[in-house]
C-alpha cells in the first residue's frame, strides 16, 4: 500500500465579516408639497426658487379679498354688539333692562364673534407657509394662476439630515440590524461617507423578495 503523507496546522480563530454592497437612494430628512384646500387665484408669490427658508415664513398668499371685506364687516358688527352688550350690562346692574333683553345682546355678541373666528380661519387657509426650515424647489405656478386642492405650487425639502434608502435581499433579514455601522460612496463625493442603520422594515416584499433599509 502507498503511504499519504498529511500535512497539519494548528487551528486559528479569524473573525469573518459580512460585508453587503447595495444601491441606495438618496432621500430628504422631510419633503412636502406646498398645495392648498381651497380653490383660489395665486396673489403673491414670496418666495425664490432654491433658497432657504425658515419655519413659518410665508411662501405664497391666494387672493383674500373678498374674506378681507367679510371680516371688516363682521368686526365693525361685532363692535357695535359688544358695546350694545355693555350697555345693557350696565343697566340690568341697575334693574333698568330685562334679563332676556341681556340674553339676546350677549348671544348676537357671542355669534358675531363665532364669525370673526370662522372667517380668520378661512384667511389663514389662503396663506401658505413653510411647514420646517428647508430649501424651496421649483415653482409650478405664477402669481395669477387659479389653483385647486391638489396642484403642488412647490415641494419644500429639510437636507439637514439626509437618508439612504435601500433594499436589502431576504436572505439578511436577521444579518442586519438598526446601529449597524454604514460606508456609502457617492460619484459626486471623493471621500466615503460614514452612516448607520436608523429603521428596518420587517415587510417583505414578495415580488423582489427584498426588504427596504
Amino acid at each position: 500500500s502507498q503511504e499519504v503523507l498529511v500535512n497539519f496546522t494548528k487551528p486559528k480563530i479569524k473573525k469573518i465579516s459580512s460585508k453587503l454592497q447595495l444601491p441606495g437612494t438618496i432621500r430628504s430628512n422631510e419633503k412636502v408639497n406646498i398645495t392648498t384646500t381651497i380653490s383660489e387665484k395665486i396673489d403673491r408669490i414670496l418666495f425664490e426658487e432654491g433658497i432657504k427658508v425658515k419655519k413659518g415664513q410665508v411662501l405664497v398668499t391666494l387672493n383674500k379679498a373678498e374674506e378681507d371685506a367679510i371680516l371688516k364687516q363682521f368686526e365693525a358688527e361685532l363692535n357695535e354688539a359688544e358695546v350694545n352688550y355693555n350697555r345693557a350690562l350696565k343697566l340690568s346692574e341697575n334693574g333698568n333692562i330685562s334679563q332676556s333683553i341681556l340674553e339676546n345682546r350677549l348671544t348676537q355678541k357671542e355669534k358675531l364673534s363665532g364669525k370673526v373666528e370662522e372667517i380668520k380661519a378661512k384667511i389663514n387657509e389662503l396663506i401658505l407657509s413653510a411647514p420646517f426650515n428647508g430649501i424651496i424647489g421649483i415653482r409650478n405656478y405664477s402669481e395669477g394662476s387659479f389653483i385647486k386642492p391638489g396642484d403642488i405650487i412647490t415641494t419644500i425639502y429639510d437636507n439637514s439630515i439626509l437618508k439612504i434608502e435601500a433594499f436589502v435581499p431576504e436572505a439578511y433579514i436577521n444579518k442586519v440590524k438598526v446601529g449597524d455601522k454604514v460606508n456609502i460612496s457617492v460619484k459626486s463625493v471623493a471621500n466615503n461617507l460614514r452612516g448607520k442603520v436608523y429603521v428596518v422594515d420587517p415587510f417583505i416584499d414578495i415580488e423582489t423578495r427584498s426588504f427596504k433599509l
